[in-house]
């Protein structure tokens, strides 16, 4: 059973459909998850990294990715749900996020465009991952976002991507996966990195 963590999204119903349609099984959570079935986690975020993290300390549900996460239960996220995870994060003021990944969040940095990202861009991917099983080098994923991830660790990075300046785009640790693009928006190529999580055991 895979729960899907709707944390105040616009998107998680677009989430659980995909699933359904690649035959899987999902269950939408839209308070503290509860589903002691789970076999995988995927957290929707929301409009806003500082709203997805109020989302999950108002939830419980840090502790419940944190224990996933030690139990190497998969967890997949994307958007907003990437940066809330991080340890710091640097949006309108510094706030604390979940803390499941020690670095930063802070925003996009460009020289000729504006400091923001919204439309298909490519994703160079850096290392092998079960996630990425058969996905095209050459698609395109969908971004909107303003902020970049950068993790301390930097063997956690299995994208980047450009825009007038390269940012982080994908980065793993341990049965962790999360994407700075939006999962659910990225055509095709979305829905084969969604399969590609369902089938994925947490190991790497």
């Amino acid at each position: 059973m895979i729960c899907v963590i709707d944390a105040e999204s616009t998107t998680a119903k677009c989430i659980s459909y995909a699933i359904d349609s690649l035959g899987y099984s999902s269950i939408t959570a839209t308070g503290t998850p509860t589903s002691a079935n789970a076999t995988h986690y995927i957290l929707a975020g929301s409009t806003s990294v500082e709203r997805t993290i109020n989302y999950l300390k108002r939830n419980g549900v840090t502790d419940i990715l944190r224990e996933a996460l030690q139990a190497n239960t998969p967890i997949l996220t994307s958007h907003t749900g990437m940066g809330a995870l991080f340890k710091i994060i640097n949006e309108r003021t510094t706030i604390d996020g979940a803390g499941l990944i020690q670095g930063d969040v802070s925003p996009l940095k460009t020289k000729n465009y504006r400091n923001i990202h919204i439309g298909w861009n490519q994703v160079n991917w850096q290392q092998d991952h079960p996630v990425l099983n058969n996905i095209d080098p050459a698609a395109h994923f969908y971004f909107q976002h303003s902020l970049q991830c950068q993790p301390t660790n930097l063997g956690m990075v299995r994208g980047v991507s450009d825009h007038d300046g390269q940012f982080i785009s994908c980065i793993a640790h341990h049965s962790l996966f999360a994407c700075q693009f939006w999962l659910e928006r990225s055509g095709l190529a979305g829905l084969h990195l969604l399969k590609n999580f369902c089938e994925w055991d947490g190991v790497c």
